[in-house]
């Protein structure tokens, strides 16, 4: 039996990994590459690796984010689940695949996150082709950083000038107005290549809302309450994708 921890690059999973390492139940650190990710995250990722001696496998979806959108157009809060399962979802099936029984999939969610999460969210969880694994699920946000102080971890710089982890910028819970500012002050390559991806979303599918990249344009109440009516696995893992969910 495998145990991975899952390492998006954000705060909260720095914490999970941090423990499930120094505790002994992951042996390798998991990133998930999903094509559209600010590249200092998976940077931070691997020099954190590096710092600690822990085993890293990145891995990724056979499918791309560009030619999702380039067909479908960018996402909204309705079919995050889509992107959910071809970017995030068929990495971990991959990784699931190398392994007679289930692998443990070590993750970073807490139960404090939403109502959603305190009702359904258990230290452990069986799914399909894997077990889930919540080691901080009792950790409130204070505990976070406590550990991370205590510790002495370095916090991600992602996640200190664009607020989440940045693993993924599928957009579907994203708000244009204020990420895009974000990404174009920090991180003005990852902008220009999701204004050039517009353009050629837009050359084909003409000038609608979704041809544009984050177009949800929704608080953080709103997409709580989006996420909460999607598929319960996202809860699991994705939350990352959105400003104040698990990172």
């Amino acid at each position: 039996m495998s145990e991975y921890a899952l390492f998006s690059g954000g705060h909260d999973s720095l914490v999970s990994t941090h423990k499930a390492m120094q505790e002994g139940d992951a042996d390798t650190v998991a990133h998930i590459d999903t094509g559209i990710g600010i590249p200092a995250t998976q940077e931070f990722v691997e020099k954190t690796c590096e710092t600690h001696g822990w085993d890293l496998e990145i891995v990724s979806s056979d499918f791309e984010f560009e030619d999702i959108v380039v067909e479908n157009q960018f996402p909204g809060p309705a079919v995050h689940i889509i992107m959910y399962s071809k970017l995030k979802e068929r990495a971990l099936r991959k990784l699931a695949r190398r392994h007679d029984g289930k692998p443990t999939f070590i993750t970073g969610v807490r139960r404090d996150e939403s109502e959603r999460r305190f009702r359904n969210v258990d230290p452990e969880m069986e799914a399909s082709s894997w077990v889930w694994k919540a080691n901080i699920h009792d950790f409130s946000k204070r505990d976070v950083e406590a550990y991370i102080d205590k510790n002495g971890l370095k916090r991600s710089p992602v996640k200190q000038k664009y607020h989440h982890s940045g693993e993924c910028l599928c957009g579907a819970f994203g708000n244009r107005t204020e990420e895009l500012t974000l990404l174009e002050a920090h991180y003005p390559e990852t902008a220009n290549r999701i204004k050039e991806l517009e353009e050629r979303v837009q050359e084909k599918h003409g000038n609608d809302p979704r041809s544009y990249w984050a177009h949800g344009n929704m608080d953080e109440k709103q997409l709580r309450a989006l996420l909460a009516d999607n598929d319960e696995s996202q809860m699991m893992l994705c939350a990352s994708c959105n400003k104040g969910f698990k990172e």
